[in-house]
């Protein structure tokens, strides 16, 4: 009797990781991204293969784990890496560098403190925020930011009564990121 209660309680106990692992994983959570000229091919732990398109990407599920990753263009191997997956991420085929870019919004007396402002060359443009430069060799980037590639970066935010400020960040292929940075220079009121 023992050991049927031990066994049950084992089984209760993997049906209520299982059912947190599915409710905690709202789809896919690693994006991978090819900005090359070809198509890449992202092999995982020696399994199956997925083609994204040039300068195209696509949407993955993966669990929380170590995995291994071979990218490659064309016939050309542009990386093979191992990589620790938390929360999700992107996945690259190496072929630019990724920012990503911090934005303040609401009471903006504290900018100093909050925001680690300063001048960056990013692909021979002087740019001026609070980034991270990702260079093409990092393949895998751990999400640490709000909104992903494909979603736009809001140009304002509704704030509540007891919020002061909101930072907000977004990540961005480079010369995505500089050729938004550029609409903001030219926008009497976009940068401060």
């Amino acid at each position: 009797m023992g050991l049927g209660f031990t066994i049950n309680m084992k089984k209760i106990y993997l049906i209520i990781v299982s059912a947190i692992s599915l409710f905690s994983c709202s789809g896919d959570n690693v994006i991978l991204d090819n900005p090359s000229s070809e198509t890449a091919t992202f092999t995982f732990d020696g399994g199956e293969s997925l083609k994204v398109k040039a300068g195209g990407n696509a949407s993955i599920s993966l669990e929380a784990g170590s995995y291994q990753v071979v990218v490659k263009l064309g016939d050309s191997t542009v990386a093979d890496t191992t990589f620790d997956l938390k929360n999700g991420g992107i996945i690259h085929s190496g072929q630019s560098k990724y920012v990503i870019w911090k934005q303040l919004y609401g009471l903006q007396k504290d900018r100093t403190t909050l925001l680690n402002e300063r001048w960056s060359n990013l692909d021979s443009v002087r740019v001026f925020g609070d980034f991270i430069i990702y260079e093409p060799e990092w393949v895998f980037l751990e999400k640490n930011w709000d909104y992903g590639l494909n979603d736009e970066f809001p140009k304002s935010k509704t704030m509540y009564i007891t919020e002061d400020f909101k930072i907000e960040s977004k990540v961005f292929r480079s010369g995505d990121m500089i050729a938004y940075y550029k609409t903001l220079v030219a926008e009497p009121s976009g940068l401060h």
